[in-house]
């Protein structure tokens, strides 16, 4: 999988090989108009959902092995999670034990989460337990994650000559007025950070010609929310802010919300935590971790839609997403198939 180069866009070559590697483990196998490829075996409840991203950010990394170190754009997001599911999945069934999995592989994670939309606009069945392939250790799962409001703020004001500036109000400096007042509305301080709201500026663009004084000026805003807190509050609030500079003459300020999503928390004592708490126990030898994650990923749009316990859960040191010396535990990850075995056997075994 990590030989197979699948940036976002790009994921055709990885997903055929893992048609083909499904289909040999003994799957039903399927790849959807978006290129997501959909995986199912066993029958009955309890209905089990793995899903796990093929997509990496650009960049290529020399696969290379090191002692007991892998390297590989994608050895920790996310492609070591998905493929422990996979071979999880693989042993469970080979075992002849009971329970139904669909194993999703999906497009877009690391873009706009095209794959997981599709999946969940075309998927009619229901599923008791979902389980998500990101990185947070072989000992750790993560039963939280906050959401998020992108928004863009919009500053126009007069243009002029950039020799007489006194003469007009300067869309760019204005914009950092405005961001700063934006932050205080919406940034709140709990107790931890997971349930704080960050405010973080990511992309700003203003101005049009070096001797012109800038009449507009974009700002992008990633806000991130806690799972009590719903997008459009953050809209209301930054909304506010515009109209009260919007009354003042030769200032125009708008907001667009152009992407949200809610955050999730399950109980630390649902049934499918309390499997992985056993499970890492036994395999790992320690007592997990239960992570509360401060981003956002694909669950956070499956746990909006259908309501399904969900956890995510994978090998590998989340510290390394998206970094030029990515790599993964060899003994680690054979860890993590294990604790998933064990989730399973856990799992279709309980009355």
């Amino acid at each position: 999988m990590l030989k197979i180069y699948s940036p976002t866009g790009q994921e055709e070559k990885l997903a055929s090989f893992l048609a083909e590697t499904l289909k040999k483990l003994g799957f039903s196998v399927e790849i959807d108009e978006v290129g997501n490829v959909i995986a199912r075996a066993g029958r009955g409840h309890p209905r089990i959902l793995f899903c796990g991203h093929m997509d990496t950010v650009e960049g290529v990394i020399p696969v290379e092995r090191r002692r007991n170190v892998l390297f590989g754009r994608g050895a920790v997001d996310a492609k070591g999670p998905l493929a422990a599911m996979i071979v999880a999945a693989a042993r469970h069934f080979a075992e002849r034990r009971g329970g139904s999995i669909t194993l999703a592989a999906v497009v877009d994670e690391e873009g706009r989460s095209k794959g997981i939309k599709h999946f969940l606009a075309h998927c009619k069945e229901t599923f008791d337990y979902a389980v998500f392939g990101e990185p947070g250790r072989a000992y750790g799962v993560s039963i939280a994650y906050r959401g998020r409001a992108l928004l863009k703020l919009t500053i126009r004001t007069e243009e002029g000559h950039s020799a007489a500036p006194h003469l007009f109000k300067n869309a760019i400096e204005h914009a950092y007025k405005v961001l700063e007042d934006v932050k205080e509305a919406v940034e709140a301080k709990a107790e931890d950070y997971f349930h704080s709201t960050s405010v973080c500026p990511t992309i700003i663009k203003g101005g049009k010609a070096d001797n012109v004084v800038p009449g507009e000026c974009q700002v992008i805003i990633d806000v991130r929310i806690p799972p009590n807190m719903e997008p459009h509050q953050i809209l209301k609030k930054a909304k506010r802010v515009a109209e009260s500079y919007s009354a003042e003459e030769g200032i125009e300020v708008q907001v667009k919300l152009l992407d949200s999503i809610k955050g999730f928390e399950v109980s630390e004592k649902a049934p499918l935590v309390e499997a992985f708490k056993k499970a890492i126990r036994k395999i790992a030898g320690r007592e997990p971790i239960l992570r509360r994650k401060t981003a956002s990923c694909d669950a956070n749009l499956f746990v909006a839609e259908r309501k399904t316990p969900t956890v995510v859960y994978g090998p590998g040191n989340s510290k390394l997403d998206h970094a030029p010396n990515e790599n993964i535990s060899i003994p680690e990850y054979l860890q993590a198939i294990k604790v998933l075995e064990e989730v399973l056997q856990e799992l279709t075994s309980t009355p």
